[in-house]
This record gives structure tokens, C-alpha cells and sequence, in this order.
């Protein structure tokens, strides 16, 4: 898969568990960053993270505002922009149905090219006969009301037709740069994709669903990672190594990229 005018996309492929989460391993590089990657970050974990893990320090210590499955941090702006019953013209999320069960969260994004996702969440059918549905929400509205029109016009994936709908918990549209995908640019010899998908997974419940890699450049290699939203996961992440005295320290630097469903 392509994503992208450089290097190229390599789909997430699961762990055992189903999670995609995977486990750096290797002892210590020549930078002198643990090759095992260690919470040093000033940043905390997110709080699904804390609840998911038991980790009461951080738990959420209040209870959501409304009736929610969302397990995160109720006062966190992901949450807060969500408007039961926001109107069409300001709805930047949508609910897409008849999703073939075959669909994959990257079978998703291959068909969006008509603006910056804020989030997907694909769902389960809940029926052996049933089929997937999805929230998909995007940073603007207008972005959402384009994708809504193509799937009015005939939208196919996996040979059946998409249908969707305003999401009734409609999500406000977002300015600002950031993206679901974020860059990193760090010596070598941390530059895996092992390292780094078991450094995010020490501050928030993430999945990572493309990785794309440059040559070396004088010691230094570029990655990207591209993850199913922005808040709690990408946002996070990005906000983890910035945080993060010992791999600024050691010449890591990151960064916000392009989504590929940017028009």
C-alpha cells in the first residue's frame, strides 16, 4: 500500500493478542537510549490508558457528563466537542453502515480523499449475519459533507455498497495542525518500528495502522506513523516524546504530517 510522495505505507500487522501492540527488544544503543523503551516523559498517560491498566494514580476520578461507552478523560477536548444533536451544517463526524465484514480500518482510508479524519472507530457486526459499521468524523465539516455525498452517490468497498448518515453525536469542527500521523527523526539505531509502537503504548491505548520510513541520512532516519485518530493516540504520542527530556536530549525530534486522506 502507498500512502503518501515519499517512502511507502506498510500496513499494521496484529500481535497474538489482536492488538497490534508489540514489544521493543535489543539491550542499548550508541546514543545511550535504552533500546527497551522506559517511561521518561514528563507526560501522563491518558486516562483510558490509567483505567485499562490499573493505574490508579491516574485513574479518571470522575464519571462522564452523559450516558457514554467513551473510556476516556470526560473534561479531555476529544469529549467536549461532541453536541447531541449538532445540526448537519456544523456535523463533522458521520455513521457509515453495511460495511462488509471483510473491511479493515486501512480499507476505510484508502476510499477517504477529501479531507484531514478526526477519528475512525469501526464496529463489529453484532450478529453472525450482520455487518461492520463505522464512526468516522473528520476535522471539518465540509470535509464530512463531501464524503457524505459520495457515499449518497454510490460508494462501494469490498464489492457492497456504503450507506451512512449524520452521526447523532455530532463532533464540532477543529482548527490547528494537528494530524493523525506524526513524524519522529532519531538516531538509527532506535528507529524501529518495535521501539516505537511499545514507547507509545507506555502512555496511551493506540493503534497504528501504517508506517512509512526513509533512508538513513547521516546517522539519522525519519519514520511516520499513522494512527486511527487524532486524540488519545496521535495527539498523545506526539505529546509523549516532546515531553520526553532524554530523547530530546539525544536529538529526537517530531512532529504533526500530512493525512493521506487530505484532499
Amino acid at each position: 500500500m502507498v500512502r503518501g510522495n515519499a517512502g511507502s505505507w506498510r500496513t499494521r500487522v496484529p500481535s497474538s493478542d489482536g492488538t497490534g501492540s508489540s514489544s521493543a527488544v535489543a539491550a542499548q544503543g550508541s546514543t545511550g537510549i535504552p533500546n527497551i523503551p522506559q517511561r521518561t516523559s514528563a507526560y501522563r498517560p491518558t486516562k483510558m490508558w490509567s483505567n485499562q491498566n490499573n493505574d490508579d494514580a491516574n485513574r479518571a476520578a470522575v464519571r462522564p457528563r452523559r450516558n457514554t461507552n467513551y473510556r476516556g478523560d470526560p473534561n479531555s477536548e476529544y469529549f467536549t466537542q461532541h453536541v447531541i444533536g449538532l445540526e448537519d451544517e456544523a456535523n463533522s463526524a458521520l455513521w457509515i453502515m453495511d460495511i462488509p465484514t471483510s473491511v479493515k480500518a486501512t480499507d476505510l482510508f484508502s476510499i477517504v480523499h477529501v479531507g484531514a479524519v478526526s477519528y475512525l472507530n469501526l464496529h463489529k457486526p453484532e450478529t453472525e449475519d450482520g455487518k461492520c459499521a463505522a464512526d468516522l468524523a473528520f476535522k471539518q465539516p465540509e470535509h464530512a459533507a463531501r464524503f457524505y455525498s459520495q457515499i449518497k452517490s454510490g460508494l462501494f468497498l469490498h464489492g457492497g455498497q456504503l450507506w451512512g448518515r449524520y452521526n447523532r453525536n455530532g463532533l464540532l469542527g477543529h482548527n490547528g495542525p494537528q494530524r493523525r500521523v506524526i513524524w519522529i527523526r532519531a538516531p538509527e539505531d532506535i528507529m524501529t518500528e518495535e521501539y516505537w509502537r511499545g514507547y507509545f503504548d507506555l502512555y496511551c491505548v493506540n493503534r497504528v495502522v501504517g508506517v512509512r520510513s526513509e533512508p538513513v541520512v547521516k546517522g539519522q532516519k525519519l519514520m511516520e506513523f499513522e494512527f486511527v485518530r487524532i486524540a488519545g493516540q496521535a495527539q498523545s504520542c506526539l505529546q509523549a516524546i516532546l515531553n520526553d527530556e532524554e530523547l530530546i536530549e539525544k536529538g529526537v525530534s517530531a512532529g504533526y504530517s500530512r493525512d493521506p486522506c487530505e484532499a
